[in-house]
């Protein structure tokens, strides 16, 4: 039978939770079983992740397929997946996150009966150790579009991102258009899920909850230490966006609205690293020398961006910076 959904699942030193991410797929039904799919990358890890998979791949042959490579990084172990994949299409879900059980077999059957380049599904953020749902993120507010495949150009300007836990691409279109993520050690979601999305012509949006996203585990790239620890890295994904989105310049304008858009995210997040190191010496230059240069030669990445935090600070000359920072060690503190 051939397979509809590959899953790539990037793994590193991932024991203690990557159990919680495989387990839904042998707990799936016999039928769709047999049309997963589940390559899990590891990442040069050193702990039990190796062994852990392996028993998987015993059992279930015919589903989980083990690939070492050395340490590399989340995209570069992405960038490895993609070429065993052998299904219609392909999803990454973090070795810390899952796929909802309840939902595996429809999504499944969606895909197999829809040809488009791109899913987006909506997903769940859950809470660390007790699992409990924190919010939930719907992929598309317009019933009218669920479920159908549209014009992505059609969509595009009025659609939110859609992030890594709700993106499934189909296989043939992104080999085809050379996707390659850079080898970096964090952030390179944004590129993942932004870079096809300009060559993309028709996508449909699955409104159920198929994924869940943890969040509160310590050490996540998401969270602002991380974000502080790795800052020249999230400037460096920044510069490759803004590098790809100059090479857009023909895109239909729907799509350049929503790559603005995707970027602008990433920015607010380098906002967020300034304020919180809104103390250091130079912290506050920078932060204007780069928000000059997005006005300058991004204006549309520059007006993108939504939060009020940071339409205050410009237009207070950003001399508002060490209030900001001041909120930012009182939350810290409360937390």
């Amino acid at each position: 039978m051939d397979k509809i959904l590959s899953v790539i699942v990037p793994a590193y030193n991932s024991e203690d939770y990557i159990e919680r991410c495989l387990s839904p797929f042998v707990r799936a039904d016999a039928e769709t079983r047999k049309k997963l799919e589940i390559i899990i990358v590891n990442d040069g890890s050193t702990d039990g992740t190796e062994k852990m998979v392996e028993s998987y791949v015993e059992k279930y042959p015919y589903m989980f397929k083990l690939c070492n490579k050395e340490n590399g990084g989340h995209g570069s172990a992405i960038n490895h997946g993609v070429k065993y994949v052998a299904g219609k299409y392909f999803h990454v879900v973090d070795s810390d996150d899952w796929m909802n059980l309840t939902e595996i077999k429809g999504f499944v059957r969606f895909l197999e009966e829809h040809d488009v380049d791109v899913v987006a599904n909506s997903f769940l953020c859950v809470a660390d150790g007790s699992f409990k749902v924190i919010d939930k993120r719907p992929c598309i507010s317009d019933d009218r579009y669920a479920r159908k495949e549209i014009l992505w150009e059609k969509v595009a300007a009025e659609t939110e991102l859609i992030r890594i836990h709700a993106i499934t691409f189909k296989r043939e279109f992104y080999l085809g258009h050379n996707i390659y993520l850079d080898s970096l050690r964090y952030y390179d979601d944004f590129e993942y899920t932004l870079f096809p999305m300009a060559y993309a012509r028709k996508v449909a949006f699955y409104e159920p909850y198929v994924t869940s996203y943890r969040l509160g585990r310590s050490g996540q790239s998401v969270s602002i230490r991380s974000m502080q620890k790795n800052r020249d890295n999230h400037m460096k994904v920044i510069e490759s966006l803004l590098k790809f989105y100059d090479g857009c310049s023909d895109a239909p304008e729907s799509i350049r609205t929503y790559l603005a858009m995707g970027i602008s995210k990433i920015v607010e997040n380098q906002f967020q690293i300034y304020i919180s190191l809104g103390n250091k010496k130079g912290i506050k230059q920078e932060m204007i020398t780069f928000d000059k240069m997005l006005l300058d030669r991004y204006p549309d990445v520059y007006n993108a961006v939504s939060k009020k935090s940071i339409w205050m600070l410009r237009r207070t000359g950003y001399n508002i910076l060490p209030v900001g920072y001041l909120v930012y060690k009182l939350v810290k503190r409360n937390q």
